[in-house]
Order: C-alpha cells, then structure tokens, then sequence
C-alpha cells in the first residue's frame, strides 16, 4: 500500500479463470496434462515427461496465474 498522501493509487484488474481448468493437472514447466492427478488425495506427483516433482496445491497456482496472465496478453 502506498503511504497516506503519497499520490500513488492502486489499481487491480480481476481476471476469472475457468473453474474448470485443469490447474492442477497441467505440469507449469512443460505443459503435460496428468490425468492420475484429479483424485484429490493426490496431494504430490512427478509429470512423466519432464519429471519435474509438484505439490498440487503450489503447481496449481502457477497455473492458474499464468492463465490469467495469458487472458489479458
């Protein structure tokens, strides 16, 4: 936040992303679609192709930031 009389305004934009995207599916490095992943108890796996090792709930926000991002480019 800037401080108080600063001049300085924030603005923010809302983007609204799918609810169903496949964000924890999708490995954020290589783009793979790992279908094993939807069962929820799945909370860690390694995608098969670039081997890159995930928590769901972190690999999940990369990718969902990066939709919103790719939305507004």
């Amino acid at each position: 936040m800037p401080a108080e009389g600063s001049g300085c305004m924030e603005i923010y934009t809302y983007i609204k992303v799918n609810t169903f995207y496949a964000s924890s599916q999708l490995c954020s490095v290589c783009g793979y679609q790992n279908t094993g992943t939807k069962e929820l108890s799945v909370r860690e796996w390694t995608c098969p192709k670039c081997r890159a090792e995930y928590d769901r709930d972190i690999n999940a926000a990369k990718n969902i930031l990066a939709e919103g991002l790719r939305q507004i480019a």
